[in-house]
């Protein structure tokens, strides 16, 4: 159901982001996404994508270091060195499973929510930063007479019910 992937996160010196702006690369070498940004007087980098197992303790792994100072360093006008990294940390990502996937990169960050049987709604995937669009999505299965039957479009979840089209409050999802 899930697919764990990590996730690696950097801190580096104020001076990667000067005057407070920041930076993303859509698509790396390899196809990742890389950002930067000013992050409480310093600059917090990532963001690696890469199988993982679970563990209670994830660590970043120095390869994963390397590859966020790499992608970065194409696009600035300062040596990018490792000894400027103040901190790293790891996180696990609970990507929905897609059995045709061939690496966690091309696995959607969508998150799934559906009734398989009656009475138990399932959600998986999905990201932090769409926490609330998670919950409202769950509430929804939980509350209307939906279906198991939905399907993504560009980043927003869909779903067959014989409810009217209603917006969810600060979110990209239409019911």
């Amino acid at each position: 159901m899930i697919c764990p992937s990590s996730g690696v996160h950097i801190v580096l010196p104020d001076y990667y982001s000067p005057e407070g702006m920041g930076l993303i690369v859509p698509k790396t070498k390899d196809g990742r996404v890389v950002f930067m940004l000013p992050w409480l007087g310093r600059t917090v980098a990532g963001t690696t994508d890469s199988n993982t197992s679970i563990t209670p303790l994830p660590e970043p792994h120095e390869d994963e270091i390397q590859f966020i100072l790499d992608a970065i360093s194409d696009y600035l006008n300062i040596k990018v060195r490792r000894t400027d990294v103040l901190s790293a940390w790891s996180g696990i990502r609970p990507l929905a499973m897609d059995p045709t996937a061939k690496s966690t990169e091309s696995i959607s960050r969508d998150h799934v929510v559906f009734e398989e049987n009656p009475g138990l709604v399932t959600i998986t995937g999905g990201k932090w930063t769409t926490y609330r669009r998670k919950a409202e999505s769950n509430q929804w299965m939980c509350n209307t007479e939906a279906t198991d039957s939905w399907f993504s479009w560009m980043g927003t979840i869909f779903f067959h019910s014989s409810c009217a089209a209603i917006r969810a409050h600060e979110e990209n999802i239409w019911w």
